[in-house]
């Protein structure tokens, strides 16, 4: 694979709630409701595989345009991070490692092993121990301090919503390393909005024929490999490696109605109404990383 960092997000409307849970031809599931679906794949087409990684409130959004980010958090061996409040919710989920979460306010969290029972809550003072698989969701006006305590390094997803006008943090603490994989601008919300972070794989020849997204901004970062993203209706933000930095230095929206390759470290975002699909033409396996902000309900 050619060597290269930088994001691109991308969404297809259809993977999300096709794949979290068997659905009726007549119409979507909600995502918060999918915690408690059908295990993902019986109703994917052969050689999609999408697995659900986290979900929490997005109650508290900053008016729309609003600035949608996806970033990778590193935490070497006692390397910290306190989040400062922000003016809009966020998602935090630990890959690998282990932190450990003191919340200044309300936060909701769940288990990566129990993620269709529900989520807990959890206080100031309280000291939450985090592991691989496990997240966590903050409201505006809640801060929270991370602490890598262990002696490996620790690695985390942050899906966080901002007003424009409230740039991401640009200085991290010793130990504490960002990797910005999508950005984008989102012009509307979903009513009863909630966060959402998930993976994906595309075996090589599988096909995710193009659907209509109904459900909320959404973005999706390649991992590995290499597919064909086809638009046929909208605009659509591709993000290529080295472009994604902030909204102003992304590329403009591109009209629907063509194809797009996306390779390692690529991305898309896409608004309210898009249409696409994902056909991997490779010989290898496709994954990435799904984060949006869609409809509780639909």
């Amino acid at each position: 694979m050619p060597d290269r960092r930088a994001p691109r997000s991308f969404v297809v409307a259809q993977v999300v709630l096709l794949a979290l849970l068997v659905l009726p031809a007549s119409g979507w599931v909600s995502s918060a409701r999918a915690q408690e679906a059908t295990p993902a794949g019986s109703a994917l087409p052969e050689g999609v595989e999408f697995v659900p990684l986290a979900f929490g409130p997005g109650g508290g959004l900053p008016p729309a345009p609003a600035l949608v980010a996806l970033l990778r958090l590193t935490y070497e061996p006692g390397a910290g991070f306190a989040a400062p409040i922000l003016p809009g919710p966020w998602l935090g989920l630990v890959e690998t490692g282990t932190l450990i979460a003191r919340p200044h306010g309300l936060v909701m969290y769940g288990r990566g092993a129990e993620i269709g029972r529900g989520l807990s809550q959890g206080r100031t003072g309280e000291v939450l121990t985090l592991g691989t698989g496990d997240y966590i969701g903050t409201m505006p006006g809640t801060a929270i301090t991370y602490t890598n305590e262990s002696e490996v390094p620790t690695t985390s997803l942050v899906l966080h919503v901002l007003s424009t006008g409230s740039p991401l943090p640009t200085v991290l603490p010793a130990g504490v390393t960002a990797q910005l994989l999508v950005t984008g601008v989102a012009e509307s919300w979903p009513d009863q909005p909630v966060l959402e972070l998930a993976r994906f794989t595309l075996a090589p020849g599988a096909a995710l024929p193009p659907g209509r997204n109904d459900f909320g901004p959404t973005m999706l970062f390649l991992e590995d490999g290499i597919v064909t993203y086809v638009m046929e209706i909208g605009e659509v933000q591709v993000l290529q490696v080295g472009t994604a930095g902030s909204p102003v230095a992304s590329p403009a929206a591109r009209p629907g109605g063509g194809e797009e390759l996306l390779e390692e470290g690529d991305a898309v975002f896409e608004q309210l109404g898009v249409v696409s699909g994902l056909h991997n033409r490779g010989t290898e396996p496709a994954t990435g990383i799904y984060a949006a902000v869609i409809a509780a309900t639909s």
